[in-house]
């Protein structure tokens, strides 16, 4: 636990966080997610995810052992390296890899400024007593995380950037932020981009680089308290803060294939996209609830609904559940529309791949969190498909 509570920045006020949790132990019984959430029939993973996932793990954990944090910092690796397998089976193997790497890179990022225990495994470390006093500068201040991570999109636009550059301030080194991960990965991911031969790279990543930007910024604001929010105005901020319109951007890395500014322009893929997003954004808020609530006091789209409704997390779950299904539905039911009217389009296999991996993503969605990570489950989780043995 930290040293000073005053130093953990939190949207959840005590008040709030004591209301979650009374209502959590008023809830009677697991709440089984698929009785409000009927999950795609079918999901398929990338076919050489083995290769791919160990080849991943073992690149992060190059630049992640050098923190001095020890084991600690092997659990999001291994929580989350197996994510773009199912997000992306359709895709080709270098292309899936970096993604990958930067998914992974993401998460851990992720656990070294937002959960507590962090903090003590770098305090106990030999090497980690440095580190461990600028996590806590880091996390009284989050705007100094909003121009590391800033920095790190700038790195990758152009892997020849120059990180150290960036003004932290003094007695912040940096070494947290991981920026030699984030040169080495912009170089491949660049690289790669070359061999595809795709016109289009440019206009993706300056696409995706102003998602990042975008989210870097939401980041800032991540610790901001919910009291005075509206359930709508806390959706639309975690729509953007939880990373799922870089995420979807993703799927044209791994497919090594970049549509052009007037494809992206359609207005089914536009549609396509953004009911993806919320399908991943809503499902998200419903697995991390546990993780978020009480773990990094973050803030939580289900514990919002329970106070603003004043309602169980039962019906919490079952509202914003209901609003995913329908997100969902629309996934599916736009696909076979796209797939029809794209037949015959002079890009029309390029169209229609995209098409397909946008389903695959939005099914995956389920999949990945309920199934294929550890991430979210726990002897205490609210839910059945996440509750594990004591």
């Amino acid at each position: 636990m930290y040293e000073n509570e005053k130093l953990i920045p939190s949207a959840v006020s005590k008040a709030l966080l004591a209301d979650g949790q009374k209502t959590q132990r008023e809830t009677p019984g697991a709440i089984v997610l698929k009785d409000y959430f009927t999950p795609p029939a079918v999901c398929r993973t990338f076919p050489e995810s083995a290769r791919l996932i160990e080849e991943a793990r073992s690149w992060t954990w190059r630049y992640v052992e050098r923190l001095g944090c020890g084991s600690r910092l092997l659990r999001p690796i291994d929580e989350t390296v197996t994510m773009c397998p199912y997000l992306f089976p359709d895709s080709d193997f270098e292309g899936n890899l970096v993604a990958t790497m930067f998914t992974v890179l993401e998460f851990v990022n992720d656990d070294i400024f937002d959960s507590i225990d962090v903090y003590d495994a770098f305090r106990s470390a030999t090497a980690g007593a440095r580190l461990a006093e600028e996590l806590l500068a880091v996390r009284s201040n989050p705007r100094i995380l909003g121009k590391a991570m800033m920095a790190s999109v700038n790195l990758l636009r152009d892997p020849h950037a120059d990180a150290s550059a960036i003004a932290l301030p003094e007695g912040i080194s940096g070494d947290l932020f991981l920026f030699d991960a984030f040169s080495d990965l912009s170089r491949r991911i660049h690289a790669y981009a070359q061999r595809t031969g795709s016109p289009n790279f440019s206009f993706w990543l300056d696409e995706f680089t102003a998602a990042l930007i975008h989210f870097s910024r939401s980041h800032m604001e991540i610790y901001k308290s919910v009291d005075d929010l509206s359930i709508e105005d806390y959706m639309a901020h975690k729509l953007v803060n939880c990373g799922m319109l870089h995420t979807v951007l993703l799927l044209e890395l791994a497919m090594g294939a970049f549509l052009s500014r007037e494809l992206q322009a359609l207005p089914l893929i536009q549609s396509l996209k953004q009911h993806c997003i919320y399908v991943g954004s809503l499902l998200n808020e419903i697995t991390s609830y546990e993780k978020e609530v009480f773990q990094e006091r973050s803030g939580n789209l289900l514990l919002v609904v329970m106070l603003k409704q004043k309602c169980s997390l039962r019906e919490a779950t079952q509202y914003v559940a209901r609003i995913a299904q329908t997100n969902a539905d629309a996934v599916i039911r736009l696909a076979q529309q796209a797939r029809a009217e794209f037949a015959g389009h002079d890009q029309q296999e390029l169209l229609l791949r995209y098409v397909n991996g946008i389903a695959q993503l939005s099914s995956a969605c389920w999949y990945w969190q309920i199934e294929g990570t550890t991430r979210y489950r726990s002897p205490s989780s609210p839910f059945a498909e996440l509750k594990t043995a004591s």
